[in-house]
């Protein structure tokens, strides 16, 4: 669905493309009409009005209409609006880069007012170019089902070529330079005209970034060619030995918002080109021309080097990209792996469990011990393989789901525990102590519950005492072989302990090393999976002291923001224990 804001957007690119295009019509009637008026008084009061050629103003009107058709996805009359300025530009720019007289300049009218001109009739070379522009531009626009890459470059160029050439020769005029809007030829671009591609040039900006579908860059290209334009213009304003051209760097930075990271060294070819015609066209001065050479080359230089950093990083970038989508594809294929386990497979061990039930309860007088023995151990294994498909369906999204951060009170949750766990604590004879308060901190409180659970539950359940217990607490900082580490939870019994070796076996998924000591089953083994698995989506990490036969402290920390000091927080706690990270 469309959103209002992108609603809003299309209407904006819209008018700004219309004016432009009326504005355009309007100079190219007003042209038109003035040199079919023969008036003295426009050639006294207005004589710069002329410089706008004939030729110049019918090009204005097809190419105003050929704008405006496209706006309204007329495609007839876009094509030959943009046929009529293509043809016009085109066959003048031929003049100009061949030296012939194609008979063109004065087809449909006699320049009666500049006679001796020896390019009488004839528009300026930036405006033949400008319409050239114009007609190319309208067939990419209305030709909108093909936008590769290099079609969708051709028109950000296209569309900026025709604002640049307005914007000089605006510029031109404000600054009293005629080479802005003449080119060194007897052939000038009237103010009329100047203002027209101005605004022509805003249109087909606009419009060009309205349609395109396939993007170069997170940015329009006339963005950096602004900025081109703009240290071009004033690097030719200033004397040669000024370091104008450092003014390019920006410009290379600007290859970051683009696709491709070769962009950033073509940006470094067309500035340093930038460069070197500011040397030759910029006015000479009275510093020596080795410094002047030297500070080009030293420029030339940067603008590379900063190039080259671009590409490097634009490069790593798009590596990454790769590796995270491969990542995301990886992801999906796990969670429909999980959407299989436990829909697909669950089916058949619902239906091992329903059949054997059924059959111990029908004909459990008719078969033997021997078979009411298999039949239970069959449902006892259909059970057990339907926990396992469970846990590793919870497994496999335990690490992608989002964490439901809140403020938590912990004691609140080991209170939960022990209510839970109530009928367990009495039956084992087992008691949880907490010797001073626990902390309040932002954390996702079901899964902080769960590795808490997790913990006591094998504390009290691999423990061969006759009183059993397990002490939950917290520690500002415990001191490890790896430095300090902050704000830790721990979990200690006196149970029977976990031997050195294991200290990296038990966190792996469906691995038991011992069952109970009372001899009741001992789960399917993801506990310590489920409990490292949630740690460090918190950003924590876990490790553990043990000694057989004499128990075992889980140590751990979650980096997460705790809102009140604990109780007695002036006493700071350091302990010293080993190392083994589980990170």
């Amino acid at each position: 669905m469309i959103s209002r804001l992108q609603i809003d957007r299309e209407r904006g690119v819209t008018v700004i493309a219309s004016v432009g295009a009326l504005v355009t019509i309007a100079i190219g009637v007003f042209g038109v009409i003035a040199w079919h008026s023969h008036s003295e008084w426009l050639w006294i009061t207005f004589s710069g009005v002329f410089y706008m050629k004939y030729n110049t103003a019918l090009g204005f009107l097809a190419a105003g209409a050929g704008l405006l058709a496209c706006v309204w996805r007329e495609r007839t009359l876009t094509f030959a609006g943009a046929g009529i300025a293509l043809a016009i530009g085109g066959l003048t720019l031929a003049q100009y880069v061949t030296g012939l007289n194609l008979g063109v300049d004065e087809l449909f009218l006699k320049d009666y007012w500049y006679p001796d001109n020896p390019l009488r009739g004839r528009m300026a070379p930036s405006v033949s170019i400008a319409l050239t522009c114009i007609g190319l531009m309208l067939i990419l626009l209305i030709e909108d089902n093909k936008k590769t890459f290099s079609r969708v470059m051709a028109m950000e160029v296209l569309s900026f070529a025709v604002l640049a050439i307005g914007v000089t020769a605006v510029v031109g005029y404000l600054a009293d330079a005629g080479i802005a809007y003449s080119w060194g030829t007897s052939a000038r671009v009237s103010k009329e005209t100047a203002a027209g591609f101005v605004a022509m040039g805003l249109g087909l900006v606009a419009l060009t970034w309205q349609r395109q579908s396939a993007r170069i860059a997170r940015m329009p290209l006339w963005v950096p060619a602004l900025l081109c334009f703009t240290v071009l213009v004033f690097d030719l304003s200033t004397l040669r030995g000024t370091a104008v051209g450092v003014g390019y760097i920006p410009i290379i930075f600007c290859s970051l918002w683009f696709t491709q990271p070769y962009m950033a060294f073509i940006f470094a070819v067309v500035t340093s080109a930038l460069t070197l015609l500011g040397y030759f066209a910029a006015p000479p001065s009275h510093v020596e021309s080795w410094i002047v050479l030297t500070n080009r080359a030293l420029t030339i230089g940067a603008l590379w080097f900063v190039a080259t950093l671009v590409f490097m990083r634009r490069r790593t970038e798009l590596r990454m990209q790769g590796y995270m989508d491969q990542l995301e594809r990886s992801n999906q294929e796990l969670d429909d792996f999980a959407y299989i386990a436990s829909h697909d497979l669950k089916e058949p061990l619902r239906g091992l469990f329903n059949h054997a039930s059924f059959l111990l309860e029908d004909y459990q007088d008719k078969l033997d011990e021997d078979g009411v023995r298999r039949l239970k151990r069959l449902s006892h294994l259909s059970q057990r393989m339907e926990r396992l498909v469970n846990d590793l369906l919870y497994f496999s999204r335990i690490g992608r789901a989002e964490l439901a951060i809140q403020e938590t009170d912990l004691n609140g949750v080991i209170d939960e525990i022990r209510l839970m766990m109530e009928a367990t604590l009495t039956e084992r004879q087992a008691r949880i102590i907490v010797p001073r308060s626990l902390p309040r901190i932002v954390c996702d409180k079901p899964r902080v519950t769960e590795v808490f659970r997790n913990l006591i539950t094998n504390a009290v359940k691999y423990n061969d005492k006759a009183k059993r217990v397990v002490e939950v607490g917290f520690r500002e900082a415990v001191n490890t072989r790896s430095g300090p580490e902050w704000n830790v939870f721990y979990v200690r019994d006196n149970g029977i302990g976990i031997a050195a070796e294991f200290y990296d076996e038990i966190f792996r998924i469906f691995k038991r090393l011992n069952n109970t000591p009372d001899g009741q089953e001992a789960g399917t083994g993801v506990g310590l999976t489920f409990v490292k698995k949630i740690i460090e989506r918190h950003g924590g990490r876990i490790w553990l002291e043990s000694e057989p036969g004499k128990g075992t402290t889980f140590y751990f920390n979650l980096n997460c923001q705790r809102k009140e000091p604990t109780r007695q927080s002036h006493e700071r706690d350091v302990i010293q224990v080993p190392v083994h990270s589980h990170s």
